[in-house]
This record gives structure tokens, sequence and C-alpha cells, in this order.
């Protein structure tokens, strides 16, 4: 079963954009095409499973690399340390022109290929950036034991209260590659709300309660409170299982394809593992990558059903719905890039300066 976005739309307004005010505009670029290559051999993007074990030792010794080197483009932002901070703060500070918009999609297109660049061209990854079918799991209602939250080969588990009472560290990811890694944008679990920096370690708070209040007023509900008996479940599983990607698909046009699958399985499971996940600076969590691969590859194949839905892009320009979206328009990436990309540059995978596929 699927949200429809007005409900919905205030609970992400509030979680994932309302943290933005205050930030520094995004830089007025001016836009330009990018150079066409020929895509003859396209790498091959992997679900985590397919991986071995030394792959994923290897794809988290790269992300580490990332996250220990120092940030280039936000240097001058003082919490922004670290190269994996550059894409966290970019990300929030463009969050509110690239969410419940039709360029969500190409938005996070592109952020996951300058991720997979960065990985490679600057910490000597071999790989390309792999993707989480979360829909295995949530089909056999086990998203919480899925091989994603290994606490040796994957990203590691569940937070847990930690009894310490310093603001950033009550509830912490307590296993895993990234346990003791000091993260320096937004606030963590119970205060990541608020608008304001706090060093914190990572906070997952795994939960099926996060829609609970989503027909009511928005408000957040019991998974606010600091508490070890936060209702797990099955981490809305239906929200990401195979009936909720039909229904998804059952879309024929962009504009009702991207809000089913923003406001559907994309939100649920932002929402379900909540904290950093649930914020604009949600890649400060690892899982994010391989969560937006996957609905990068639910995209590209809906897109494959038909050539056409490779130039088919509609919608809204604004969460106000006062503006329609062209293919012709162009979305900001902070200072990546010294102008804006163009939307119809990265709606082919296979196309432009884009040469991948999904293996499944």
């Amino acid at each position: 079963m699927l949200l429809s976005r007005s409900p919905l739309q205030r609970l992400l307004s509030f979680l994932i954009i309302g943290v933005t005010s205050g930030l520094t505009t995004p830089l007025s670029l001016h836009s330009k095409r990018q150079t066409a290559t020929s895509c003859t051999n396209p790498v091959i993007r992997r679900e985590w499973r397919e991986l071995s074990d030394s792959e994923k030792q290897e794809y988290h010794r790269a992300v580490i690399c990332l996250k220990t080197r120092p940030a280039r483009h936000y240097s001058n932002i003082p919490v922004v340390k670290t190269r994996a901070d550059d894409f966290t703060w970019m990300h929030r500070e463009v969050s509110d022109l690239v969410h419940e918009v039709a360029a969500f999609l190409p938005f996070h297109r592109l952020f996951l290929q300058l991720w997979e660049d960065a990985l490679r061209s600057e910490c000597g990854y071999t790989g390309y950036a792999p993707y989480w079918d979360w829909t295995i799991d949530a089909d056999r209602r086990a998203i919480p034991q899925s091989p994603i939250w290994d606490s040796v080969n994957g990203f590691g588990g569940n937070g847990i209260p930690t009894g310490n009472s310093t603001r950033g560290f009550q509830w912490c990811v307590p296993d895993g590659p990234y346990a003791n890694i000091t993260l320096t944008i937004g606030g963590t679990y119970p205060d990541f709300a608020i608008d304001e920096d706090v060093p914190h370690c990572l906070t997952r708070v795994f939960n099926d309660e996060a829609f609970s209040d989503v027909s009511g007023n928005g408000e957040q509900g019991a998974v606010t409170e600091v508490s070890a008996q936060v209702s797990v479940g099955d981490m809305m599983s239906d929200r990401m299982d195979s009936n909720a990607i039909r229904e998804v698909n059952a879309h024929t046009n962009y504009a009702d394809f991207e809000e089913a699958l923003e406001c559907g399985p994309h939100a649920g499971l932002h929402l379900a593992i909540w904290a950093d996940m649930v914020t604009s600076y949600s890649p400060n969590e690892a899982v994010f990558y391989q969560h937006h691969g996957n609905v990068d590859r639910l995209w590209t194949k809906w897109q494959q059903v038909n050539s056409t839905r490779l130039r088919d892009y509609d919608g809204w320009r604004d969460a106000g719905k006062t503006v329609r979206a062209t293919i012709d328009n162009t979305f900001p990436v902070g200072k990546f890039f010294d102008f804006e990309p163009a939307i119809r540059d990265y709606m082919d995978t296979k196309s432009g300066t884009l040469c991948y596929e999904y293996s499944t």
C-alpha cells in the first residue's frame, strides 16, 4: 500500500526538508550540457549479496577513506571535515530543490555517480556502486535481518541506548565499520530535528511506527522517544515489497511514477531506519548510497519497459506545484560543478557521461 503525497508531504517536509532552513542558498550557476560520449561497454552495478566478502570489505575501506580524507568543495564550512561530508552538505544544501519535485530521480542518479567516481578516483576503489535490493528482504518480512546489517561484512546493525548522557551519543550503532566514526553535520536521535550541527555517532532506530501519525497531524509518533521499547517489527516491509513495487510500476507516466516511488518505497526505508537516515543530511548514513542505488535501479527498469520513457519527464519544479517541469530544466549540485547539470543528460544510464547498468 502506498501513501498519497498530501499526508506524507507534511512528514517529509519536517524531517527531510525542514531542517534546511537557514542554510546557504545554492549557487546560481550557468547551465551547460555535458560532453556526450559513446557507451559501448557499460559497467555493472551489482546487488550487495552478489559481492564476495573481500569485495564488501574493499567497498567499506573506500567509504572510510572518503570519511577521513579532507573536504574539498565545502572546506570553508567548519562542520564539513571530510570528502564524505562534502556530499552530505551538498545534499542538505539543495534538499528542498530536489525532493518532492520532478528532479528527484535525475539528481540522485548524478549524486550516486559522483559518489562512485570519488570512491574510484580518490580512494582506489576498483568496483562500482553496489545497490541493496530491499524488496528481497521485504518480501520475507525480514528487513531487520538483512545481510546488509551484518556486523562484519555489512554496515552494522541497529542503534542502541548507550547510557551516555552526552548529547549526540545517547543512541549509537555499536558494531560494523562505521560504529566509531564521529559525524559532525546535523544532530542525531533524539534531537536530530533541531536545525543545529552537533558531533554525534552514527544512529539508527529501526522501527515500524514512523508512518503511524501521517494520516493525522504529521507528528513523528513514538519513535521520537529514546527508549529500548521502540517497535522494530518488520520495518514497514509492506511499503517496500514486490507488491508495493508493482503498484509503483503500474504508473505509465514519469510524474506519477516518480511521486509513487519517492513517497512510497523510497521514503519508507528512510523512515524505517530513522535518525541520520531521515534527515536532509541522510548521506551521513553509509547505506544511503545502497538504498538510492536501488531507487535508481527501479527507475532504470521502469524506463527499459519502453524506450520512449528515456525522455519521459514531467511533473513540478517546486514542491508547491506552481511551475511545470520540462526535460530542458537544470538542477542544483551546490559547489560540485561550476554549472547546473541539465535533466536531459541524466535520463539514460547509457548515454552522455553515464555508462552503467544493473545486474538484475
